[in-house]
């Protein structure tokens, strides 16, 4: 099904496709800030210490990681469809890697602030264990709030504690 609406897309034209392309560009771009918000909300500078505990191999091994700037390629592909490609196209790269770069910090620092790196550990999908986590404390932490701020349970804790 998916591949017949994505070869349905591009019969109709290189415009239609680049547009939903942008679209879905632009939904995954959303949801990494949307993570970003809620990650930097439960970021500790505590989680940042030690800085790089598996020190050279760890860093080679997240600097291995540049997977994410594979789609910069197709910026280049689109070339024939720019106005003034020569201007425009080095423009475009240089802007999209730096978009890039910015996520990916910014992705890594609220990964890193908002879990100790040793809870990282056997996760194959840390991102989502991340916000769940967040999110359930937050929600529970809402309603022990509730729970001590209702008049009712304000005497309960008065009376326990004669």
């Amino acid at each position: 099904m998916l591949v017949t609406l994505c070869g349905l897309l591009i019969i109709r034209g290189v415009r239609e496709s680049a547009t939903a392309n942008t679209i879905m560009v632009l939904i995954k771009l959303a949801v990494l800030a949307l993570f970003i918000v809620v990650g930097f909300t439960d970021f500790s500078a505590e989680n940042l210490e030690p800085f790089a505990p598996f020190e050279l191999a760890g860093i080679g091994a997240a600097a291995g990681s540049i997977f994410s700037f594979i789609g910069l390629d197709a910026v280049s592909t689109a070339g024939e469809e720019v106005h003034n490609p020569s201007r425009n196209l080095p423009l475009a790269i240089v802007f999209a890697t730096f978009i890039v770069t910015t996520f990916y910090i910014l992705v890594a620092l609220a990964d890193v602030g908002a879990q100790p790196y040793k809870q990282f550990a056997g996760q194959e999908v840390g991102l989502s264990v991340i916000m769940r986590n967040i999110t359930v404390t937050r929600k529970n932490s809402r309603r022990t709030r509730e729970i001590v701020t209702t008049p009712s349970s304000a005497k309960e804790i008065e009376r326990a504690s004669r």
